[in-house]
């Protein structure tokens, strides 16, 4: 039990006993234990909340809680972190956030100081996501089996660092063809497909190879133990720079939003592949991807348009008619039949008939005069 400031039930006030904030701040990573919250997150607000304790040794500040206030908070935040994005200091507002409401739940102290920091807004920014032609050069670019593996997967999954890093051989259900995440952001579980047969063959290989290994872990380095953070991230960015792609800002996060792009642009919901990524709230799903929802629905107005076809320009080569730019193609399913200079959509499964070149273009893009 921490020993501090504590409530008078009579007269429901806090007494004046101070409490330091070291006191509590295992107290409150336990707590956060318990409702679930991840380790990273826990790790996380752990080192922030110690960066804030020594700011207020730094400053002769008295270290209990009942002594924080806004203005100490603020110049913390102005003073020690003005040159981090505004995305990494309200992460480390969100941890200091966190921990005064916990104090708070505890009756250690009557008022939050948090309740007067302004945050600082963060610009909207999309991350980089990169083309199927540039994730093409990331595999070709690296050169050990595993690590290519490794990425392959990434780009194929769309986890998390954290979630990959976590995955054990078992969490694999190859004749499935689907993966159990079992530490998902929240510590949320969910299952994600495997949709690309050629990975499913060789994670098959992979993991046959592996049968004598006593670690748990799907993926592991030289020495047969759990790959670490760190050497995840440094191994990117060297393959990355052997792609000649250093300079395209990606991450390992990159290749999540690559998985879902390439979800959304073979036609499946935007609510299924919300599902996989493991978004809790749509709306994150919906506002980081509206512009390729918004290409996909555009596409399948123009499907479903009569076009003008002027006579003897139709072709009957069977061809499929790219919807989504050079990465995908999805064949709309219709037919078309010409008709006295005109086309008529039929709907069908399969291959579609098309018209080629430059009547294609004309088809598109021209309807008759009245």
């Amino acid at each position: 039990m921490i020993q501090g400031e504590i409530l008078d039930s009579e007269n429901n006030n806090i007494q004046s006993e101070n409490t330091d904030m070291r006191s509590i701040l295992e107290d409150f990573c336990q707590d956060m234990e318990r409702r679930g919250k991840s380790a990273l997150t826990i790790e996380a607000y752990r080192r922030d909340i110690k960066q804030f304790i020594s700011f207020i040794d730094e400053k002769g500040y008295i270290p209990s809680v009942s002594a924080i206030t806004a203005d100490i908070i603020e110049e913390w935040d102005s003073t020690h972190m003005d040159k981090l994005k505004e995305s990494s200091r309200n992460r480390k507002m969100s941890g200091l956030a966190s921990f005064f409401d916990f104090v708070r739940r505890r009756r250690l102290i009557s008022e939050d100081p948090m309740d007067l920091v302004e945050r600082v807004k963060e610009v909207d920014e999309e991350s980089p996501c990169p083309t199927a032609e540039e994730v093409r050069r990331i595999l070709e670019a690296e050169d050990y089996g595993e690590w290519r593996l490794i990425f392959w997967f990434l780009s194929e999954t769309g986890l998390r660092r954290s979630e990959l890093l976590d995955m054990d051989i078992s969490d694999l259900n190859l004749e499935r063809a689907e993966i159990l995440v079992r530490h998902g952001k929240g510590n949320k579980q969910r299952t994600v497909p495997l949709l690309n047969k050629e990975l499913v063959e060789a994670l098959t290989a992979y993991v046959s190879s592996r049968e004598s290994d006593e670690c748990a872990a799907l993926f592991t380095n030289k020495q047969g133990a759990r790959i670490s953070r760190s050497s995840l991230s440094s191994r990117f960015t060297c393959t990355l720079q052997r792609a000649g792609l250093k300079d395209k800002g990606y991450t390992l996060h990159s290749f999540r939003h690559y998985f879902m792009t390439q979800r959304l642009n073979e036609g499946y919901s935007i609510h299924l592949v919300q599902r996989w990524a493991g978004h809790s709230d749509p709306s994150m799903t919906l506002k980081t991807y509206a512009h390729i929802t918004e290409d996909i629905e555009n596409a399948r107005v123009a499907a479903k348009r009569e076009p003008y076809i002027p006579s003897g320009s139709i072709s009957a080569n069977m061809v499929p008619m790219p919807m989504m730019g050079a990465d995908t193609a999805i064949t709309p399913p219709v037919v078309y039949i010409p008709v006295g200079g005109r086309v008529v959509p039929l709907p069908v499964l399969g291959t579609i008939l098309l018209v080629s070149g430059e009547s294609m273009m004309s088809a598109i893009n021209h309807q008759p005069s009245a």
